[in-house]
């Protein structure tokens, strides 16, 4: 199926097929773009805080094209040319520790693995209650509108 996949997206472009650790990246940072986008343009307007942060999505796009640019060697994710996977641990590991710093100031105001540490509603809601960050206005409005629980399923499997 992703080799079906791959060859869909390539095919109309006339692209030459490539080894498909390029496209996993590739997919792994959209992956994450969008969801980063999603986060700051989208759950500020469902809490009714101003719109977007500019200088975030700036951000963002910044480090995708310099994991596009350190994962091609400079050669464009569509270049006909083969392009040769440069995997530089010490570039990508730069631009890894880049979203762990968006996500720490912008997103949750602790790192995300304190934040996974969280084990209790008590420590989730402390931690809404102290912190003045987009995922705390977002999952704070769910509090408030009572949809804390929505989807769960007390039966067991």
């Amino acid at each position: 199926m992703a080799k079906t996949t791959q060859r869909s997206c390539q095919w109309p472009i006339n692209l030459t097929p490539f080894r498909p650790i390029k496209l996993i990246h590739l997919v792994v940072m959209e992956t994450i773009r969008e969801h980063l986008w999603r986060i700051f343009l989208d759950w500020p307007e469902f809490t009714g805080a101003s719109s977007g942060n500019p200088t975030a999505l700036a951000e963002i796009m910044e480090i995708q094209r310099a994991y596009e640019k350190a994962m091609f060697a400079g050669a464009g994710r569509f270049s006909q040319e083969e392009m040769e996977f440069k995997p530089v641990r010490e570039r990508f590991g730069l631009l890894q520790n880049r979203i762990g710093q968006i996500l720490t100031a912008r997103v949750y105001g602790i790192s995300p693995e304190r934040w996974l540490d969280m084990e209790s509603p008590a420590q989730l809601d402390a931690w809404m209650d102290s912190r003045q960050t987009v995922a705390a206005s977002y999952l704070g409005k769910v509090r408030a509108m009572g949809w804390e629980a929505a989807g769960s399923n007390d039966n067991v499997a």
